[in-house]
């Protein structure tokens, strides 16, 4: 939405223009990177994560695994989690977190299975515990240590938000300005409203800003599903 101040945390700032030129295209970059703050950095530098976090009112994680073995996703969360109690030593109201997580860990395994009879339960059962293992291990962890810290800090407001497998429809565009939604957000224990196993990554993207400005999922785990 236009209206939003937007911040971004890069280690090579010049990437992001890359990617704003495959979002929007040559013509239309250059104008969107005008609206755009830059903070250059990674997920593991602490200065430049406070840097991001000071001043917002929400911040979206879309943190992964990019060289498994190696946790990135869980020990970001945790520097996220310091600078959010940093600013809250300095006398300041620290931003919402909303922090992206996978369907099929914890509570939501049943979800996973619901999925798809042979789909879901192969994922569950085979893909997770073997071939993905570390990087739901990280994921997980993550979660633990968010959950840890909601209970003991009722100053941080950290949302996690559960997506299905995630995939990429050709010249699919969703509409973030319409008023229907392709997808819900349910409970972990829901598993009556669950479609596919699979759901875009712009949707994903969609349920992701739903909980800038709405509060209903504050604080919360969550699950993201294609409507069933």
């Amino acid at each position: 939405k236009q209206w939003y101040q937007r911040r971004v945390l890069a280690r090579n700032p010049d990437k992001v223009k890359t990617i704003l030129v495959t979002l929007f295209g040559e013509e239309e970059a250059d104008a969107q990177l005008e609206k755009v703050v830059v903070v250059k950095g990674g997920i593991m530098d602490e200065a430049a994560v406070l840097d991001l976090f000071k001043g917002a009112d929400v911040v979206l994680s879309f943190l992964g695994m990019v060289n498994p073995p190696d946790w990135v996703v869980c020990p970001g969360v945790e520097i996220m989690v310091k600078a959010m109690k940093t600013i809250v030593e300095e006398g300041g109201s620290p931003p919402k977190l909303v922090s992206m997580s996978a369907m099929g860990i914890a509570d939501s395994r049943d979800q996973m299975k619901a999925s798809n009879f042979i789909m879901g339960r192969l994922t569950l059962w085979l893909v997770i515990p073997y071939m993905l293992k570390e990087c739901f291990a990280d994921m997980e962890a993550s979660e633990n240590f968010i959950i840890k810290e909601r209970e003991l800090a009722d100053t941080l407001n950290i949302t996690i938000i559960r997506a299905p497998i995630l995939k990429d429809k050709k010249g699919y565009k969703f509409d973030y300005t319409g008023t229907e939604k392709p997808y819900v957000i349910v409970p972990p224990s829901d598993t009556s409203n669950i479609a596919p196993i699979f759901l875009d990554r712009q949707e994903v993207a969609g349920s992701f800003l739903d909980c800038v400005e709405n509060r209903q999922f504050d604080g919360k785990t969550v699950t993201v599903l294609r409507k069933n």
